[in-house]
C-alpha cells in the first residue's frame, strides 16, 4: 500500500497511439530503426537517418501506430554503419525495452515515442 500511496507504482496503460522520434547520444550513424512486438512481428513503424550526436543526434520517424502502453515492452531493432556504408556493411542490433513515461490522462492517448540510443547499444523508449 505504501508504494501505491507514494506514487512509485505505475499501472500499465492499455495502448498508446504514437509517432516515433529518435535521439542519438552516440557517434554511430543509425540508418534505420524499427519497432516490433516482443515476438519479432513488425508494427510497420520506425524511423531513420539518425545522425551521430556530434552532428545533431536526431532522426525522423514514420507516422503513426498503436503500441502497447506505459510499463509494457516492445522490441527495437536498429541498423548502424558509417553514413556512406552500403547495406551489407551495416550492423544490426535489437533490444527489448519497457515503455516509460507519464501515463496519459485518457485511454488510448496520442503522443510521441522518443527512442533514445546510448553508448553500448543501450536504448530507452519514452512516451511523451
Amino acid at each position: 500500500m505504501a508504494v501505491a500511496i507514494s506514487g512509485c507504482a505505475v499501472a500499465p496503460t492499455s495502448r498508446i497511439f504514437v509517432s516515433p522520434e529518435s535521439v542519438n547520444y552516440t557517434e554511430d550513424y543509425i540508418h534505420r530503426y524499427s519497432i516490433l512486438r516482443i515476438s519479432g512481428e513488425r508494427y510497420g513503424v520506425g524511423g531513420g537517418q539518425v545522425r551521430p550526436f556530434s552532428r545533431g543526434g536526431a532522426g525522423s520517424g514514420d507516422c503513426c501506430v498503436w503500441l502497447p502502453g506505459i510499463g509494457q515492452s516492445i522490441k527495437v531493432e536498429w541498423k548502424v554503419g558509417e553514413f556512406h556504408d552500403l547495406r551489407p556493411h551495416w550492423k544490426t542490433f535489437s533490444k527489448d525495452v519497457v515503455i516509460i513515461g507519464e501515463a496519459p490522462s485518457k485511454a488510448n492517448a496520442e503522443g510521441y515515442l522518443i527512442i533514445r540510443f546510448f553508448e553500448g547499444h543501450e536504448i530507452e523508449a519514452e512516451f511523451v
